[in-house]
């Protein structure tokens, strides 16, 4: 029988997940408007700052200045929220466009293991990546049943992550990408889309919706499943190329920020595309 290793650390990771999971519900559904963009700027701000690790800003003061930076484009993007809007959601079209034709990028990896080198790209890589998702998780928010909607963007990246976990200790032979993620495994991967699956028709059955709305959502859940694995995995390449071995310590048991969100950086631009293209919400 396979044990899971590390079970002090698996108790440090659940602790702090659910710290997380109480912080993030609060903020969504407390009747305190600003709790959600403090949040979200406070992760942006955390984000960055281990994003400069990435990118090797070893200096302390270029990483402030790179944190100050993103932060400032944040603000401006709040301040004029309601005039750039659209302009905000094709940048997030754009950005999930990003995603895809970043597959054969990474497939090809370490061919392609220069571009995760140079730290210019990887700096400008995460402004447009870490700014598009906050933008993303603030429009979600604020639609009709926004609260819910990011709850679901949140839950589809989370339990892909815990499914690929342990079915990739239980079950993990065939490597996914072994020059990027040795730990990673195809089984751990479907292991993650079969439980998205089985929450999208749990969930099904909880709304009652028709049949037309049913294949709509579970494909909408698979698709944001399995684009979300691309942020761990582009993570793992710049580390990889860049000799760091990690971005921060920020979460007891998770590592830094951008461990726990790379996921989501990747899923929230899909998300978005599909709730505009196909009228959820």
């Amino acid at each position: 029988m396979t044990t899971l290793p590390g079970g002090s650390l698996l108790n440090q990771r659940l602790a702090t997940a659910s710290l997380l999971v109480a912080i993030l519900l609060a903020s969504l559904f407390l009747p305190w408007g600003g709790l959600f963009p403090v949040l979200i700027m406070f992760m942006l701000g955390v984000s960055a700052w281990e994003w400069g690790t990435l990118a090797k800003l070893e200096a302390d003061s270029r990483r402030i200045a790179y944190v100050i930076g993103i932060l400032a484009l944040f603000l401006i993007a709040l301040w004029f929220y309601d005039q750039i809007t659209g302009f905000a959601l094709r940048i997030a079209t754009l950005v999930f466009w990003f995603w895809i034709l970043l597959i054969p990028i990474l497939v090809r990896y370490p061919e392609t293991q220069p571009l995760f080198q140079n730290r210019g790209v990887i700096a400008f890589l995460g402004g447009i990546i870490l700014l598009s998702t906050a933008c993303g998780l603030l429009w979600l928010k604020a639609q009709e049943h926004g609260a819910w909607l990011v709850l679901c963007l949140i839950a589809i990246v989370s339990i892909a992550d815990s499914g690929a976990y342990f079915t990739g200790i239980r079950w993990g032979k065939n490597k996914l990408a072994p020059q990027i993620s040795p730990g990673k495994t195809l089984e751990g991967l479907y292991g993650g889309l079969l439980a998205n699956f089985t929450f999208a028709i749990t969930l099904l059955f909880g709304l009652n919706m028709d049949p037309q709305h049913s294949f709509v959502i579970v494909f909408v859940i698979l698709l944001t499943s399995l684009v979300s694995v691309e942020g761990d995995l582009l993570e793992s390449a710049i580390k990889r190329a860049q000799g760091v071995k990690d971005s921060g310590t920020f979460l007891p048991g998770h590592g830094g920020v951008l461990d726990r969100i790379d996921g989501v950086c990747a899923a929230t631009p899909c998300f978005i595309f599909c709730v505009l293209f196909f009228s959820l919400g």
